[in-house]
């Protein structure tokens, strides 16, 4: 028999994937997706809110510094009970203000997309932030807050 002859009664072996073995990696892909994003979301925004939470600590101990040093506390707009939980949570954002006066323009406040504001008067401050969801706040007894100054512990 030729050589042409045998070749003919072969079967010619193509190498690849079959149908089936690209179905289940697409299913296993689809999988761990729905699985990780989400958790991946739900981490960032721990993070964020940790960041929150820490920048407000800041701002606190920046108050104490600035009492200390001026008798009274910073009011990020200078003007008493302009800053609250609603008006952090709308539109108001005083972290410029904030950086400028209580950390000489070092931005330790600057978390991803929140927005703070400090609010002093009658001797007494409170400090807010939101990033439009989640809005959360410290107190003069170093107490982080919600949105109806519950005692919350984090952001």
């Amino acid at each position: 028999m030729s050589l042409l002859a045998a070749a003919g009664h072969r079967r010619a072996r193509l190498s690849g994937f079959t149908l089936i073995e690209l179905l289940v990696v697409i299913g296993i892909v689809a999988i761990l997706s729905a699985i990780g994003i989400p958790a991946y979301n739900g981490y960032v925004t721990d993070s964020r809110r940790a960041s929150a939470t820490s920048s407000l600590r800041n701002i606190y101990l920046a108050q104490l510094d600035f009492r200390s040093q001026t008798g009274g506390f910073y009011d990020s707009s200078g003007a008493p009970n302009d800053c609250s939980a609603v008006a952090v949570a709308g539109a108001v954002d005083d972290t410029a203000a904030i950086v400028g006066g209580l950390f000489a323009g070092t931005d330790v406040v600057g978390v991803f997309s929140y927005r703070f504001c400090v609010d002093s008067a009658a001797g007494v401050f409170t400090a807010w932030a939101s990033d439009g969801t989640t809005t959360c706040g410290i107190n003069q007894s170093n107490q982080i807050i919600d949105a109806g100054n519950a005692v919350v512990g984090q952001c």
